[in-house]
């Protein structure tokens, strides 16, 4: 079962335009469910957020098993926290495995403050702030990522992962960003700012 505190989405049929969402609080079991999503959708803006909890507490999506380009989102001045797989996730993928598959651009996520904490081996994984990835027939080109807070404390039990983990992405910048790691880092494990 998974759901979302806020959703905008569909399976490809059409792109949503000029969402703004901004200004909510959303509180979210562990497991299951996304706080704020958007998929499909461009010329869209994410702001002024405080979300706690979930898979992922903002997640930004571009899929179908059509060719179609979703652009010009914003994620901005957000509060995310508490998120077992990422705080921000962008990705872009088909359902067809091979097929053309959509793409994302233009992403901005800018002067957010995103935390993670007590990470341990059962929660272990790249991008706990932010992961951008591809699945399958996807692209994703022109990610903008400034001015953000990056809080990662590691629990027991040892973990190797990164704060932001960026994949086969083209044409972006990584810039103004603060990375605090707390804790400690059991020998024979790693931690990174970024996995590119």
């Amino acid at each position: 079962c998974e759901y979302a505190g806020v959703l905008v989405g569909n399976e490809g049929q059409n792109l949503h335009g000029n969402w703004s969402i901004t200004y909510n609080d959303v509180q979210l079991p562990p497991v299951g469910a996304y706080g704020l999503e958007l998929t499909n959708a461009q010329n869209s803006t994410i702001a002024n957020n405080i979300v706690t909890g979930g898979e992922s507490g903002i997640f930004l999506t571009a899929q179908g098993d059509l060719a179609f380009t979703t652009s010009n989102n914003t994620v901005q001045n957000n509060t995310v926290s508490e998120s077992t797989w990422s705080n921000v996730a962008v990705t872009a993928f088909s359902y067809i495995t091979g097929g053309v598959g959509p793409s994302i651009s233009n992403v901005t996520i800018t002067g957010n403050i995103l935390t993670n904490s007590n990470l341990s081996s059962s929660i272990s994984g790249s991008g706990k702030n932010i992961s951008a990835y591809l699945d399958s027939s996807g692209t994703m080109t022109n990610l903008t990522i400034t001015n953000n807070q990056l809080n990662v404390a590691l629990g027991a039990g040892g973990i190797s992962g990164s704060a932001v983990y960026l994949s086969s992405i083209g044409n972006s910048v990584f810039t103004g960003n603060t990375y605090t790691l707390t804790g400690i880092l059991d020998s024979g494990f790693t931690f990174r700012a970024v996995n590119i």
